[in-house]
């Protein structure tokens, strides 16, 4: 008998009698491609009588195959669904045949690294019980199986959006396994290479049972989370009992990620978390803190949060998710004229202005979605920012359809064209800079409801003609000259 009748057998569905005698009539010293042995194959099949008898009979429950696979990393792979007893009794047998647990693959993987990212809880659960140590590192991250177990997490998001008990279960199957490899000796405060801990995993997929129990405290709904990271996951129940423990609900982030710095609202307004942003107004969240040198706040990072399709995770990118948002950011800081930021001015100066806001998921601007938004919501039309620019003087420094609609919306509501911004521009004056006629539409809108001051001169001395002449606007210079 040879190793080609027994993957036969297996392969035919032959009966466990005559599994057992072609096992019982192979050579030991027998290996097939790559170097896989009859321990090997048994194990591919989580067969324990066979796994059994094979190693009565001398075979090595510790050979290695080409890719220094021991039987153990082979049964590690395997679906254990259906079949935890027989996952279990495999594993006790090769751990108790000797097979080495610390024997590594070509990758540099023990078996517990594969059993514990492929949350093979049987396995783990042997693991567990012979408390085998198993705290050693995959070199090249830093991750032990505690970090793998619950960065392996990640693949039950589905089951989070869309079988949230299935998805419970499985939070509840993680917990089982973090405490089974603590209990083997792993280091639940260790560290991988990019300084991330296990409960940080954890926190990251939700399994908030596995965080608590990481953290110390089980009783905590919130799985150990603090706010920010809360805001991140757009969990409003975590919120909620974070706040009514005592949390700061403005304090800020204090981790090294692209959100340090920002309170937890400014990150649910970046990564459109309707829930979290609704729980954190209701806890007492000021949506006028300015953080940073910029002095930015949660609405400025609303109105950015889709200039990139990064960042706002599996939340819903939709306008109507939008704009309630919007509304809940404006309503809970008393005015839609407060300033974004140190130097944009009001929301509406800002998007007036900004033609880089990006589209909703269903297709719209941001930034007129959010202008027209912030035009019902009473926002001045006279507001400047920092170098005393108005919503008419942004707009008009915009080319573009969009800009003229914009442009058209505040001359209508009586936006004066003749402001003058800190460098004695006026709107006309930036929409002829714009070069090779540009701006020549956005003119004619505004002339469409006033007639513009064409005299008045920058601080630079330049009037508009001046300007449209040096931008070799030459439509705008011909429009200016009809009515000089």
């Amino acid at each position: 008998m040879s190793l080609d009748d027994l993957e036969s057998a297996y392969g035919q569905g032959g009966s466990e009698e005559e599994v057992l005698r072609v096992v019982s009539a192979l050579d030991p010293s027998e290996t097939g491609p790559h170097g896989v042995t009859a321990v090997h194959i048994a194990a591919k099949q989580v067969d324990p009588e066979a796994l059994e008898l094979l190693l009565s009979r001398g075979f090595r429950a510790g050979a290695t195959d080409d890719y220094g696979r021991t039987p153990l990393h082979i049964l590690a792979v395997q679906r254990w669904e259906g079949r935890v007893s027989k996952m279990a009794e495999c594993t006790d047998i090769l751990l108790e045949g000797r097979c080495p647990p610390s024997r590594r693959d070509e990758s540099g993987r023990c078996f517990y690294h594969i059993a514990a990212d492929m949350h093979n809880c049987p396995m783990i659960a042997v693991i567990g019980q012979r408390r085998v140590r198993c705290d050693s590192l995959i070199e090249s991250s830093g991750m032990n199986a505690l970090h793998l177990m619950c960065d392996g997490a990640s693949r039950y998001d589905y089951d989070y959006r869309n079988h949230p008990e299935v998805f419970a279960e499985k939070d509840r199957m993680c917990r089982r396994m973090a405490e089974w490899l603590v209990g083997c000796g792993i280091d639940p405060e260790a560290e991988t290479r990019i300084g991330k801990k296990a409960v940080d995993f954890a926190i990251e997929n939700r399994i908030k049972l596995t965080s608590a129990f990481l953290n110390g405290d089980e009783s905590a709904i919130s799985g150990g989370m603090d706010l920010s990271q809360a805001a991140i996951m757009n969990d409003a129940e975590a919120i909620d009992q974070i706040i009514s423990s005592g949390a700061d609900p403005d304090g800020l982030c204090d981790r090294e990620c692209e959100y340090r710095g920002m309170t937890p609202l400014m990150i649910s307004c970046r990564r459109m978390a309707l829930s979290a942003a609704e729980a954190l107004i209701r806890g007492g969240a000021s949506a006028a803190y300015a953080s940073g040198s910029d002095g930015r706040t949660a609405l400025y990072h609303l109105l950015v949060s889709l200039s990139s399709t990064v960042g706002t995770g599996e939340n819903d990118r939709g306008s109507d998710s939008f704009l309630s948002l919007l509304k809940i950011i404006v309503g809970s800081q008393g005015s839609p004229d407060l300033p974004v930021g140190s130097s944009e001015g009001s929301a509406l100066c800002f998007v007036s202005g900004n033609d880089r806001l990006g589209w909703t998921s269903d297709g719209k601007s941001v930034r007129w979605i959010a202008f027209d938004a912030l035009i019902s919501e009473g926002s001045d039309t006279g507001a400047r920012d920092q170098s005393g620019r108005t919503p008419l003087i942004r707009a008009c420094a915009v080319p573009g359809p969009e800009s003229e609609n914009i442009v058209c919306t505040l001359m209508e509501l009586g936006a004066d064209a003749d402001a003058r911004d800190g460098e004695g521009m006026t709107a006309v004056m930036h929409a002829a800079s714009i070069a090779r006629d540009g701006g020549l539409d956005i003119i004619r809108t505004i002339s469409d409801f006033a007639e513009p001051d064409l005299s008045v001169r920058d601080s630079k001395g330049r009037d508009a003609l001046a300007i449209a002449t040096e931008s070799d606007s030459q439509g705008v210079v011909k429009w200016i000259l009809e009515r000089l």
